[in-house]
């Protein structure tokens, strides 16, 4: 959108986040105290986007609750309201935290200001991007009100896939991986390195990518591919037909927001 918050920032050198932080006259008793703020990317066909979310620390009766987020835009920053929780007429859940994801608009390299309010706490966030990464530095907050998940958060390249097969590791199945990956390679896929760092979907450690949840029989995949990922699918399904019910599943994601996930097969 034109009027997105993020398309008045002017480009700036690497980024870093400042935190001040204030106190307005209480009211009344909060529902929540604590608020975990996170940054990421989310990808779409027009290009990433870049979203806070928030997280109380306290739990509640259902897991699907969201918290009340008011947002202003003014000349030269955004003011952000949290100021209560949203709940549904019917608890499709466990216990669990309250939630707000909130789009800030395109993820493009600049700068933007943001006043955050936690209950009566003001906290001022200049927010810089990068073409490599976004990075938060901040000094200790009051009471801990509002916590920083990471402090750093790499970008994903353009035209990159990545994602996870699993299977268990025999010897068969090792085989049938190995063509599924010489497979994606011989329609375009070209191996990539990516510097270390917290990447939100996944992490890479030493050159080594991990993923949430992954077991030591999972297969971790990220290269470079230019097409649509359709095609990583059709190959994927070409093999799996021909070896009729081959025990590997795969997720495949990319920076173009597509994705191709199939049912996950007992290990």
């Amino acid at each position: 959108m034109s009027n997105s918050l993020l398309n008045r920032i002017a480009l700036i050198p690497p980024l870093v986040l400042t935190l001040v932080s204030c106190q307005k006259e209480a009211d009344i008793d909060p529902p929540f105290k604590y608020i975990n703020i996170s940054f990421y990317e989310n990808f779409t066909s027009s290009g990433p986007e870049l979203w806070f979310r928030f997280e109380t620390r306290e739990t509640f009766p259902c897991s699907n609750f969201s918290l009340k987020v008011d947002v202003i835009s003014n000349p030269g920053h955004t003011e952000i309201f949290i100021t209560d929780i949203e709940e549904l007429a019917t608890c499709t859940t466990a216990l669990g935290p309250a939630m707000r994801h909130l789009n800030l608009g395109p993820s493009q390299p600049g700068q933007h200001r943001f006043k955050i309010w936690v209950n009566n706490y003001l906290q001022e966030i200049e927010l810089y991007t990068t073409g490599q990464y976004i990075a938060a530095k901040h000094s200790l907050l009051p009471d801990d009100f509002l916590i920083m998940a990471h402090d750093t958060l790499r970008r994903i390249p353009p035209n990159t896939v990545w994602g996870v097969a699993t299977y268990n590791p025999t010897e068969k199945n090792k085989i049938l991986w190995d063509e599924i990956a010489t497979s994606f390679q011989n329609v375009g896929g070209v191996p990539v390195n990516l510097s270390n760092g917290y990447y939100h979907y996944f992490n890479i450690t030493n050159g080594i990518m991990t993923v949430n949840g992954q077991t030591n029989s999972d297969q971790t995949i990220y290269f470079r591919f230019e097409k649509a990922l359709q095609i990583l699918a059709d190959e994927f399904n070409k093999i799996a037909l021909r070896n009729l019910q081959p025990e590997i599943s795969i997720a495949l994601y990319n920076s173009m927001g597509e994705k191709f996930i199939t049912p996950l097969k007992n290990k």
